[in-house]
């Protein structure tokens, strides 16, 4: 999975690809970035908005998300759903690489998108993605589940 969040000593420590979106609410929750992950004060705030955006503590799925599903939100070059990344693209002119756990199942991104200061994933209407995540998000977001595997290390 793409995201680890583990729970230890009054922190909440997050590991997962760059998203603004992401980072914007990890600092409204009084987090700092350290050392290449995230680590938020372990509140209960900040635990309802991780399982939020994860859902909570389940066994891992692959999880079928159309691009036409409305959760599916596609901000500063960044597509996601909740906290998951689903695909990023750098710059207009760079290719679009999956985060991972993702696979692209159906559809096409084009070789470029958006505009120089301003570059989208730009993917085709009829993309389909495969995430691994959480069976709780899954379920909580009504997506089709593909695949089952059971996973002990998932904290929160």
């Amino acid at each position: 999975m793409q995201t680890t969040i583990n729970a230890a000593d009054g922190k909440i420590i997050i590991l997962g690809p760059f998203s603004a979106k992401n980072n914007e609410i990890w600092r409204s929750l009084g987090g700092k970035f350290s050392g290449g992950s995230w680590v938020l004060p372990d509140t209960e705030g900040a635990r309802l908005r991780v399982v939020e955006l994860f859902g909570a503590k389940s066994d891992e799925v692959v999880a079928i998300i159309p691009l036409s599903l409305e959760a599916v939100l596609e901000n500063g070059g960044c597509m996601s759903i909740g906290g998951y990344v689903l695909a990023t693209r750098r710059g207009r002119d760079h290719s679009v690489q999956t985060a991972d756990g993702v696979t692209l199942e159906a559809g096409s991104f084009p070789s470029s998108g958006g505009s120089v200061k301003h570059p989208r994933v730009a993917a085709s209407t009829d993309a389909v993605f495969a995430l691994r995540c959480r069976s709780s998000f899954a379920t909580a977001h009504g997506l089709e589940i593909q695949s089952t595997k059971a996973v002990s290390s998932i904290e929160i």
